[in-house]
């Protein structure tokens, strides 16, 4: 059979082959369900690709216990039949599994060097571009979905990799331009408003960007919990740029534990004043429980401004 974007799939079900094409199409939006996967992997233990993505779920989670449970899914897998692109997939995911993120985002390029419309396999790489060091990754992630452009030109999700690829690479235009271009194809787009984002930041467009993402809070809080607690923490660091703390403290919904919590002791470092003690260091799990997003780079950005806000004038 094949899924939605026309890819061969393993699997004679139709049933089994929608849960897939599901959760491709939720992770690559960021969307609420994802975790529909591990229930499909119960009801059809012997169809490859949604072990697979069952495996993928929980390699974003990056704790032991998430490892463990991808582990689980990617020796079921070791068990069944797949296809080319399907083994491609399982060898990049072990990879992954294994902590060999260059060779696992290496795998990764080469499916969708012999599989173009395999946009998920883009995605799965993209955040191994962060893992790996998303500034210093940025051109090769650019020259990645540049090389996907042809299969995938007007797809919202695609462009929305585009911008925050461009963005990386200091092309603040061309994402810009290409965010506009997702959000107009689809405004409920979190990661394209998350590239807009980092745009407005960058150039100091503070009250653009305070504008543009208080009127998307609205879409924001009906996608995934991950990105509505990144794209929100862009707005309450907008609102530290303006210096407006209950504002800034306002907008961390859900947020809670150790990561808000350091990030609390920027704010009062903004005072002069440093909390000494254990238990400050930062836990991912307590800001994205299915895979953190920038925690450090928010933190170091927050004490940057807060230090800027200490300077005379």
């Amino acid at each position: 059979m094949k899924d939605s974007r026309g890819l061969d799939v393993t699997s004679n079900d139709a049933a089994a082959v929608a849960a897939a094409d599901d959760f491709a199409a939720r992770l690559l939006r960021l969307d609420q369900g994802v975790e529909a996967i591990l229930d499909a992997a119960k009801r059809w233990p012997d169809t490859p690709i949604v072990q697979l993505y069952a495996a993928a779920f929980w390699l974003y989670g990056q704790t032991d216990g998430a490892l463990e449970n991808a582990a689980a899914h990617l020796r079921a897998g070791d068990a069944l039949a797949m296809n080319a692109r399907e083994r491609a997939l399982h060898r990049a995911l072990t990879l992954w599994h294994g902590n060999d993120n260059l060779r696992a985002v290496e795998a990764l390029e080469a499916i969708t060097t012999g599989w173009p419309s395999d946009l998920l396999t883009a995605k799965i790489a993209e955040f191994l571009y962060y893992v790996l060091g998303q500034q210093y990754m940025g051109p090769r992630f650019r020259a990645h979905v540049r090389r996907l452009e042809g299969a995938h030109a007007g797809d919202p999700d695609f462009l929305a990799m585009a911008a925050f690829a461009s963005e990386l690479c200091g092309d603040y235009v061309a994402a810009e331009a290409v965010a506009e271009r997702a959000l107009g194809i689809e405004p409920r787009n979190p990661w394209a408003q998350h590239a807009l984002s980092h745009v407005l930041i960058r150039q100091g467009r503070v009250r653009d960007g305070l504008a543009r993402l208080e009127a998307f809070l609205p879409l924001l809080a009906t996608c995934g919990r991950p990105i509505h607690c990144h794209d929100a923490w862009h707005l309450a660091l907008l609102h530290l740029e303006e210096l407006d703390v209950a504002a800034h403290l306002g907008h961390h919904p859900g947020l809670r534990g150790r990561a808000t919590r350091r990030h609390r002791v920027a704010l009062a470092h903004r005072d002069g004043r440093w909390p000494h003690g254990r238990g400050m260091a930062c836990d991912r799990r307590a800001y994205c429980p299915a895979g953190g997003r920038d925690v450090h780079a928010v933190h170091e950005r927050a004490l940057r401004l807060c230090a800027r806000a200490r300077r005379p004038g």
